[in-house]
């Protein structure tokens, strides 16, 4: 991997555990000993120090722009989010109501969201699982509303076609 760019709202979320487990454990299949992760020092990528002394200080290198870590260490990282919770901040003075009219029609007021969130980040913690679960999603669509009944002539077209109904989110029966 040459590069890993994160948004601060997934920063602290396990993605970064997930990630690194997955690199582990793909230098295990390939028989490496070690992953080396470069750092490069700026003020933005203080989350990405922190981070990775959390799950390894004894592994930086001697500049600090680097740690190594055991292979099969890195594939079996789990995210603990006990172990990674930040005290809850002070809580902001309260501001003036907001003089613009409610945004009530979007129906997302008074909706609990966090027990769906919340059985997404577990059930669909990896990119397979996440993967097939969009497609299911995109496959539960209808049939379309004429379906073309054209064979495909070789192996070539049959795949092309394969691929296109995957694109527009149709079941290869369709």
């Amino acid at each position: 991997m040459d590069t890993l760019l994160l948004s601060c709202r997934v920063l602290g979320r396990g993605v970064e555990h997930a990630l690194l487990s997955h690199l582990g454990q793909r230098a295990v299949r390939e028989h490496k000993r070690f992953v080396e992760l470069a750092y490069r020092p700026t003020e933005k990528n203080a989350p990405v120090r922190e981070f990775m002394q959390s799950i390894g200080d004894q592994a930086v290198s001697e500049t600090g722009t680097s740690w190594t870590f055991a292979a099969d260490y890195l594939a079996s990282l789990e995210y603990n989010p006990d172990e990674t919770a930040q005290p809850e901040p002070e809580a902001p003075a309260p501001r003036a109501p907001d003089p613009r009219p409610s945004r009530s029609g979007r129906g997302f007021e008074g909706a609990d969201r966090s027990e769906p969130a919340q059985r997404i980040a577990e059930s669909l913690c990896d990119i397979d699982r996440l993967a097939n679960a969009i497609e299911a999603y995109r496959l539960g669509n209808g049939p379309l509303a004429a379906p073309v009944d054209v064979a495909p002539a070789s192996t070539l077209q049959a795949t092309l076609l394969n691929i296109w109904k995957r694109v527009l989110g149709r079941r290869a029966s369709e």
